[in-house]
């Protein structure tokens, strides 16, 4: 016990002389320091020594623990000699390397000066900084003196010293909270700092913090003040700043900036304004809140400014346009939204009331329909105004008027007021219906249901009658057993001609099976929904197949009913069925998706084992398989439920193998693998109809060929044997297969074969070859059974370059068997050449008319995609076949009168093929340019084309071709602007294309007005082109308009000659047939251009 006393006393000792010894350096250190600072002219070395020692951290001298140490005679003492260091250094500076007084110095000597002038002053406010950090600060008159000093000189410091201008700013800060004599004269300049660096580009949050700290600073100013434009400025630029907008305390300070005076409220009203047109929806919620928080915490004058500017935005809002892609009605409501939601705080209700009551209701009744539908929006939003503390009789008759307004809206003859209307009854019935009357609420729905959700002249109408509903479903369980009676009155909507009409009753359809109250096979009969699953768009089919999945596959129930379910399907609907398993695995994950396929195909192959074990020609036995034979009634002999069972195998699997194609999903991958591979053999023993076989080659697509070598052998085989016309659903699959198996070069090399045959005609036979003796060879041959078929080669290759799989395999794969098959249809051209020239069919009996056509469409496509591939241009190869068709295909179409009967006709004959050549090229040209593959250049020389062959004999069959691509070329080539050849070519195409209107109209009176209205978008599109491109070229716009007015003159003045009486026409379409077309065509651009 002695040794640890002993211990501990030592212990004690040696603390006690560590302190003893700090204390004394302490105080060493402050006499220093005091000594340095009572000479007359203060060492400004000496004192940056000492803030080198204090920002040290293995230095012990701490200039806080320091000051703490003086007295107040020490204070003053220092105070008169920091205010002499600062002042020096504040007037003479400098404190940026750019100052004309350190011009005669290099850049590190003048570096070192101003480091040594920013210290000073930085160390001066250190010290400043710590004096009034004291709990009871001691302030002398020169230590006040020295912060208006730097206050005042803040904003005459350079930009660059932004370290030294924040040091300072910070000092006034502190000033303020401390609240020190002359505060209010120390944090204006402060102020304007801290605004302007929260207003910079990606400014921290804490800088809008400062702000809000120091907001009651701005009490002090007057607005009206000219010295305070800059304040003024910057605090108006707040308003539109995001870091404002984005904090909540910026928004708290742009509320107490309303506060302010009431002129500067103004200008703030004002400056949110000129932001709303391009307001995005969150800032629009923003300066809701900020006006409605504006609002709640003043009064007096400050209340009445307010609720003036809030009158003004819901004027605007009545008023405001609303076309556009974002129309600044839009925005307004979108702000004033944000006001309507905080009815429920005291007061609101009054407000609004008394605000929207001079300008509402006279809306409501105007003829513009514009004013009334946004008047109609802002009142079902803000239902119901009425004052709450109003006399009852008076709220009941304001409450009957508005209800009075929304029925007379739902009458309205403006579609987009009706369909308003229809979602503000449901929003108002579904949010109020207790508030309400039964009746009334009984009304409207009955309203909505039976009369507006059959409005034939508005879909928006009738979409809105079921998003309404569902509104009111979710909202109000009251109203269940009202909606029970009248839903089944909407069932034939499922079969509604407008699409988003159907997929909105689908989503109500979704939305009623949540309810227990009500069963959506009461609402629609199941058979309805099958049918529309069968024939709707993908959207609205999905959302059915999810409506009535867990019927259908009710995965967690046995398997005996889940095969039930899937039976009934393929049996009672076999359209429905193959959409319902297309669209399935959008509703299971992959695991369940596998499971189930694999329960259906065991279920399947257990009947095609019994089959097999029933036939006396089967041999095989597999006793393993035998023993788990179904007994089920059902039989592979219902070759409809087999095939609809085998396609909704394969539908299944073709849907989800992008998912199970995901790394994490492989073993479902195999093990379906290894079940088909075991199963598809005796498939395809027993199935042979057509459906099925469909079905089961769209199974062994996924498969590898090693596991099913008896099919994988034969596919090419069956290729073969295939005879023109065979549709792509037939060979599709099978070449689908070969390329999944990495042997697409076998369909590539079947394709070679046939076209060589086709253009190089058959091959001699090696036995009626001569030797050099003149005597035939003699040798053993195989005659080939198949006979080629070209056209169908032509249909192989258009499905491998349209299919993604077959396509990507033949271009990274078989490139040169494409290019080699690209050479081979390259001479087609010669083919056509030689075609025209002889003026009759070739003799050949596989180069048909239509064979040479369809087979310069596949050789421009395969030149497209191997160009592509390889990176090189289109424009070589296109440039070549436009030359082509000007130089040998162009001369055809005009026929020479002068020829006998047999001449004249097959001349006709090769006009009718020089015709559907030109028809080609144009087709092909047109969609290389919505592909944006051509240059300006090619471009030019297509309109050239189009205007010669509109020139020809052959231009009424040309027309509407011409007139497509002529629409393609101004619609999506960007031409620029001061492209002199585009300016004068499309001008010229296009009076060729009027000049062929008035040809086609004198010669086919009765087929013109068709032909011109199949044309008439197209048509529009040029036209259109050149009224938006007025302002650029004047004349050009004058002579397009020359060309129609002198057409419809001429067709108007041979009308009246002929005995027409036209008279006052009322409308555009009593005019002859091309007046009527030319004149319609500029009213609509005309239109749209203004």
């Amino acid at each position: 016990m002695t040794s640890l006393f002993e211990f501990e006393v030592e212990d004690a000792y040696v603390t006690m002389s560590a302190a003893v010894e700090e204390s004394v350096e302490t105080v060493l250190h402050r006499d220093k320091f005091l000594q340095v600072l009572k000479q007359e002219a203060p060492s400004a070395d000496s004192f940056a020594n000492y803030l080198k020692l204090h920002d040290d951290r293995n230095s012990q001298l701490d200039l806080l623990e320091l000051y703490q140490a003086l007295n107040r005679r020490q204070v003053l003492q220092l105070w008169t000699s920091l205010q002499q260091v600062c002042n020096h250094h504040i007037m003479t500076g400098p404190f940026t390397a750019d100052d004309p007084q350190l011009e005669q110095l290099p850049m590190a000597e003048r570096k070192q000066v101003v480091r040594k002038a920013v210290d000073i002053v930085q160390g001066v406010i250190t010290m400043a900084t710590i004096a009034i950090s004291q709990e009871s600060p001691v302030v002398p008159d020169t230590l006040e003196d020295t912060v208006l000093v730097l206050h005042g000189v803040l904003p005459s410091l350079p930009e660059a010293a932004v370290q030294l201008k924040t040091q300072i700013s910070t000092l006034c800060e502190k000033w303020w909270q401390k609240d020190l004599r002359q505060k209010e004269n120390v944090v204006y300049n402060a102020m304007i700092f801290f605004l302007k660096q929260s207003l910079e580009f990606k400014a921290k949050a804490i800088s809008v913090r400062r702000v809000w700290g120091l907001r009651q600073v701005l009490n002090l100013f007057s607005y009206q003040d000219e010295t305070m434009e800059e304040l003024q400025r910057l605090l108006m630029l707040c308003v539109i700043n995001k870091a404002y907008l984005g904090a909540a305390e910026g928004r708290r300070f742009l509320t107490f900036l309303f506060g302010l005076h009431p002129n500067f409220t103004d200008k703030l009203h004002k400056t949110i304004k000129n932001q709303l047109p391009a307001a995005s929806k969150t800032v629009l919620k923003y300066y809701g809140e900020i006006y409605f928080h504006a609002w709640n915490i003043s009064d007096g004058l400050f209340r009445e400014k307010i609720e003036i500017c809030l009158q003004d935005l819901m004027y605007l809002a009545i008023h405001a346009n609303r076309s556009g892609p974002k129309p600044l009605s839009e925005n307004l409501q979108l702000l004033l939204s944000s006001v309507h939601q905080q009815k429920h705080r005291p007061g609101v209700d009054d407000m609004l009331y008394t605000l929207y009551k001079p300008i509402l209701w006279r809306s409501l009744k105007v003829a513009n329909a514009a004013v009334r539908t946004n008047a109609a929006l802002l009142l079902v939003d803000a239902f119901p105004l009425q004052i709450p503390d109003a006399p009852v009789e008076e709220r009941d008759q304001n409450m009957q008027k508005q209800m009075d307004i929304l029925w007379s809206l739902l009458e309205d003859p403006e579609p987009m007021l009706r369909m308003i209307a229809v979602r503000g009854v449901c929003r108002i019935v579904g949010m109020y219906w207790e508030l309400i009357p039964t009746t009334v609420a009984h009304d409207f729905l009955k309203k909505v249901v039976d009369d507006m959700a059959n409005d034939c002249n508005s879909a928006d109408v009738r979409a809105a009658v079921f998003k309404g509903i569902m509104f009111v479903l979710e909202q109000c369980p009251l109203s269940h057993p009202v909606l029970k009676t009248m839903l089944p009155r909407l069932r034939n909507n499922i079969h509604d001609k407008s699409e988003k009409v159907r997929l909105a009753f689908a989503q109500l359809l979704l939305k009623v099976k949540s309810v227990r109250a009500i069963k959506f096979w009461d609402v629609v009969p199941l058979d309805h929904i099958m049918a529309r699953i069968a024939v709707d768009k993908t959207p609205t089919a999905t959302i059915l197949v999810t409506l009535l999945f867990n019927s259908f596959v009710p995965l967690q129930k046995d398997n005996a009913k889940i095969l039930e379910r899937a039976i009934y399907l393929v049996e009672e609907n076999p359209q429905a069925a193959r959409r319902f398993f297309q669209l399935a695995p959008n509703c299971m994950a992959i695991g369940d998706t596998v499971k189930y396929m694999l329960l259906l195909c065991h279920y399947v192959w257990q009947l095609a084992l019994r089959a097999l074990a029933a036939d006396p020609n089967n041999t095989e036995e597999n006793l393993e398989d035998k023993e788990n034979v179904s007994d089920e009634e059902l039989t592979v002999a219902d070759t409809n439920t087999m095939a609809g069972l085998l396609e909704a195998m394969a539908l299944l699997w073709s849907a989800s193998t992008r998912e199970l194609s995901q790394p994490g999903n492989g073993e479902w991958k195999q093990k379906l693998r290894n079940k088909f591979a075991r199963c598809l053999p005796d498939f395809l023993k027993v199935f042979h109809d057509a459906r099925c076989h469909h079905a089961l080659v769209q199974l062994a697509c996924f498969l590898k060929a090693d596991t099913i070598p008896t099919f994988s052998c034969g596919v090419v085989s069956k290729l073969k044997g295939m005879t023109w016309p065979t549709p792509a659903v037939e060979f599709g699959p099978l070449v689908t297969c070969l390329a999944n198996w990495g042997r697409l070069g076998d369909v590539l090399e079947l394709v070679t074969e046939w076209l060589t045959v086709a253009m190089d005609g058959e091959k001699a036979e090696d036995d009626n070859k001569e030797d050099k003796k003149g005597k035939k060879k003699k040798r053993v041959m195989f005659v080939d059974p198949h006979q080629p078929q070209p056209m169908l080669a032509l249909d192989m290759l258009d499905y491998i370059l349209s299919e993604y799989l077959c396509r990507e395999c033949a271009l990274e794969v078989h490139t040169e068997q494409l290019a080699t098959i690209s050479d081979k249809l390259h001479q087609v051209l010669a083919c056509i050449d030689d075609r025209l020239m002889t003026g009759r069919p070739l003799t050949q009996e596989l180069l048909s008319d239509d064979f040479l056509l369809r087979a310069l469409q596949s050789y421009c496509l395969i030149q497209v995609h191997l160009q592509q591939k390889n990176e090189t241009p289109t424009s070589e190869f296109f440039s070549q076949i436009l030359d082509w068709a000007e130089q040998k295909v162009v001369p055809s179409l005009s026929r020479p009168d002068n020829e006998n009967s047999q001449g004249a006709t097959n001349t006709v004959a090769t006009g009718v093929f020089a015709v559907n050549v030109i028809q080609t090229v144009l087709q092909v040209a047109g969609d290389l340019v919505l592909l944006c593959l051509l240059s300006d250049d090619q471009c030019c020389a297509l309109l050239k084309l189009a205007g010669t062959t509109l020139s020809t004999d052959s231009a009424l069959d040309l027309l509407s071709p011409v007139c497509m691509l002529t629409c393609r070329v101004v619609d999506v080539t960007a031409v620029s602007p001061h492209d002199n050849r585009m300016q004068d070519l499309v001008p010229r195409v296009l009076e060729s294309i009027i000049q062929t209107q008035v040809y086609l109209v004198r010669r086919q009176k009765e087929h013109a007005r068709q032909r011109l209205q199949e044309m008439k978008s197209s048509f529009q599109t040029i036209v259109r082109a050149h009224v938006n491109r007025r302002s650029l070229n004047q004349n050009l716009r004058q002579d397009f308009m020359a060309t129609i007015m002198t057409a419809v003159v001429a067709e108007m003045t041979s009308a009246v000659r002929k005995g027409a009486e036209f008279g006052s026409c009322d409308r555009i379409s009593d005019l002859p047939t091309l007046s009527a077309f030319l004149l319609s065509t500029v009213n609509i651009n005309a239109a749209s251009a203004r």
